[in-house]
């Protein structure tokens, strides 16, 4: 540990090659004294080390979950549900509370590479269906029907799960494959996965969620017919109580069913199965052509509508909540009497360049036609900017939009842009940028993407147009255009002066031969004169030579 300074512990456990791998921790302390001492001295400053001190008898104590993580640790009474794995009891009184890592709240991430029963990532075929998924690469055996590759690579070296359609198979026979136990969590698990469903016969994929120790399947999502040739992706919450709204605390089992259609072109195959950590809606269906990906209002705050704050830009967008007092902007109760919670910066102490960027943390592109909405105040210099982007898988920035560069004069506006129809876009984000005056502010609220075309006007009017360059601020606060310009200036003037010195250059030169031809034309009148004087006593001694032509004539 370190010996000065602030510091903070983090528990991490990786997840071994099977399931035999659970890994518990209790009673953790902190003391004031090196760890090979035998003697343990009482801590100089006792209330900052017992901040890390915990048993788990009450909770978790001061420790959080890291959202970013992969799974999460879980409090535990007694044994783990896993066999010949994980403690039986506690360590502090040998009969409690535990906090540990069971292996079956895996991350979920299934591209179906590898070999046999590695490929299948844990999910196993189930014994109460009427025939089993496959793993395949390239083409099903039916021409007319199925993926040509798969979605991981896109080639025919990459596998992928499907059923098969022809013979012996019949209409409404069903297959289902299972994954396995997966750890609920306190905030939203979105999971994802992407399905190709091509054929005149293509019959039902549909999606049921299994509690642990119910034994009873509640269907979850569904979609049937000809989807075309095409790998599309599907998300959707797994852990949310419908009929509570609240967060399902059991372990989790996903069911993925194949349903046989009316004839042999009915293959249907699934891929890149992902269990993510974050806020997702529901993905559109046969049923429900237009679903919202994303809806915040940030009344329950920023990250937990579906947001992220970027850590490598200069300032971060905060929440303004009228529950939490009035920030420090102009006009506030005016504004937050329409919209009680919105994300918002402020130019105070801020010099013209500097950004606040803020992300979506779900993926909201899914190969078709989307829509953001949202509303927008801007107060301060035309220069500050609201510009909106999509990233890719790579985080590499592509511009959507701007919003009009001049003050919104009544209050919150509102502005829809048509977003991309791109696969490789994965995030939407916000760019607020400084303008020249450290006074204004620009906030943001109700943000919603929706499947389908935008309603209504598409993009507001802006009186100062963006520049077909975009415009990016550098650390020197001066944007694109400011620096072309002035290059384009500097250039010019280099042009001037190189221009002037030419022609400098050549004056002098054409003086000189000018001069050197009336040189030498005099020496040689000069010398047709008087042949006894050389030239250049001639050309040297002007006054000689006027003497001489004078009493020559």
């Amino acid at each position: 540990m370190p010996k000065t300074g602030n510091f903070e512990l983090v528990f991490e456990a990786s997840r071994g090659s099977g399931n035999l791998g659970d890994i518990a921790i209790d009673d953790v302390r902190v003391y004031d004294a090196p760890c090979a001492s035998n003697t343990i001295q009482p801590t100089a400053d006792p209330t900052e080390y017992q901040k890390a001190d915990c048993n788990f008898e009450q909770g978790i104590c001061n420790y959080v979950q890291e959202l970013e993580s992969d799974f999460y640790w879980r409090r535990m009474k007694g044994p783990t549900p896993s066999w010949n794995t994980g403690p039986d009891f506690d360590h502090t009184y040998g009969n409690e509370f535990v906090i540990l890592l069971p292996v079956t709240n895996i991350s979920m991430n299934c591209d179906f590479e590898g070999k046999l029963n590695a490929s299948m990532c844990g999910f196993t075929q189930s014994k109460s269906d009427d025939f089993d998924w496959q793993l395949r690469k390239g083409s099903t055996d039916s021409t007319g029907t199925g993926p040509s590759a798969d979605h991981t690579y896109g080639n025919t070296k990459g596998q992928y799960l499907y059923v098969e359609a022809s013979s012996p198979r019949r209409p409404n026979e069903r297959a289902r494959v299972v994954s396995p136990l997966v750890e609920s969590a306190n905030h939203l698990l979105c999971l994802k996965f992407w399905y190709h469903m091509k054929g005149e016969h293509v019959g039902k994929l549909i999606l049921y969620r299994r509690l642990d120790g119910t034994g009873t399947s509640k269907q979850l999502w569904m979609m049937d017919g000809d989807q075309g040739d095409r790998w599309i992706e599907a998300w959707l919450p797994i852990n949310k109580n419908d009929d509570t709204d609240e967060f399902i605390e059991t372990l989790i089992q996903l069911i993925f069913e194949g349903v046989i259609g009316d004839g042999h072109l009915g293959d249907i195959a699934i891929d890149d199965i992902k269990l993510e950590s974050h806020y997702c809606f529901q993905s559109e269906t046969k049923d429900n052509p237009t679903v919202t990906l994303l809806s915040c209002d940030f009344e329950t705050g920023i990250t937990q509508c579906g947001f992220s704050q970027d850590l490598s830009d200069v300032l971060d967008w905060k929440l303004s909540n009228i529950s939490e007092g009035q920030p420090d902007i102009p006009n506030y109760s005016e504004i937050s009497a329409r919209q009680k919670s919105f994300a918002y910066i402020t130019m105070a102490g801020r010099k013209k360049g500097d950004k606040a960027n803020l992300a979506t943390s779900t993926t909201t592109s899914n190969g078709t036609q989307r829509c953001l909405s949202f509303k927008y105040i801007k107060v301060g210099d035309v220069q500050q900017q609201l510009n909106i982007y999509s990233l890719d898988k790579k985080d590499a920035l592509r511009l959507i939009g701007t919003v009009p560069y001049k003050e919104t004069k009544n209050g919150w506006e509102s502005c829809q842009f048509k977003l991309p129809v791109d696969q490789g876009m994965s995030k939407i984000m916000f760019e607020g940028v400084v303008g020249f005056g450290q006074v204004g502010y620009i906030a943001l609220d109700d943000v919603i993407i929706n499947t389908g075309a935008c309603t209504g006007k598409i993009s507001p009017d802006n009186d100062v147009p963006l520049p077909k360059a975009v415009v990016q601020a550098g650390d020197d606060g001066l944007d694109v255009v400011s620096k072309l310009f002035i290059s384009f200036t500097v250039i010019l003037l280099c042009l001037i002066l190189v221009s002037g010195g030419i022609l400098a250059t050549r004056h002098k030169y054409t003086k000189r031969v000018m001069q050197r031809e009336h040189t030498e034309n005099q020496a040689s009148y000069h010398y047709a004169k008087d042949p006894d004087i050389s030239s250049d006593v001639a050309v040297s001694n002007p006054v000689y030579d006027i003497a001489r032509l004078s009493d020559s004539a």
